[in-house]
């Protein structure tokens, strides 16, 4: 009711914009902790690769593509997340797809498990177990993301002046 006193007295008069809220310390603790969360599943998918690289490295256990995959995937994650975190974690994402669906192998031995109906000759792409877990956790750490990628993804385009 004041600012419309003080209009009707001066035409010209500007309102005061409120006050924008000053980041305290628990928010920037909060900023940092989910900055951490961002990166946990690509830690993990590193652990597991490296534990990997030490197992090739010490016994007789061998690479094969899958683990060259994963190697040259994660180490394209760690570019993108740290110079464009977006698209970063879109790679990440795809990253952990790719390793669920059994494309890529992050560890030396693949645990995988495949879900048939009896009936039917053709079954689904084995999954695994680790990568299955990491893909679990990436979305809890990135839900609202997620969510809005889903969004775009489902909601139909309407195309407006198509004449």
């Amino acid at each position: 009711m004041e600012d419309a006193a003080i209009r009707a007295q001066d035409p010209h008069h500007v309102p005061v914009p409120p006050e924008i809220p000053q980041m305290t310390s628990d928010n920037k603790s909060r900023a940092k902790s989910k900055r951490w969360l961002n990166w946990l599943p690509f830690g993990i998918l590193l652990g597991g690769i490296t534990y990997t690289l030490y197992t090739a490295a010490t016994t007789d256990v061998i690479f094969t593509y899958k683990n060259y995959g994963a190697i040259f995937l994660l180490l394209a994650c760690a570019v993108f997340m740290v110079l464009k975190p977006r698209p970063g974690k879109i790679l990440l994402l795809i990253t952990i797809l790719l390793g669920t669906f059994n494309l890529i192998a992050f560890t030396p031995t693949v645990v995988t498990y495949r879900f048939y109906v009896t009936s039917l000759k053709i079954g689904p792409p084995a999954i695994q177990v680790f990568s299955f877990f990491v893909l679990l956790l990436f979305v809890v750490v990135n839900f609202d993301k997620v969510k809005a990628w889903k969004g775009k993804l489902l909601t139909p385009k309407v195309y407006e002046n198509m004449e």
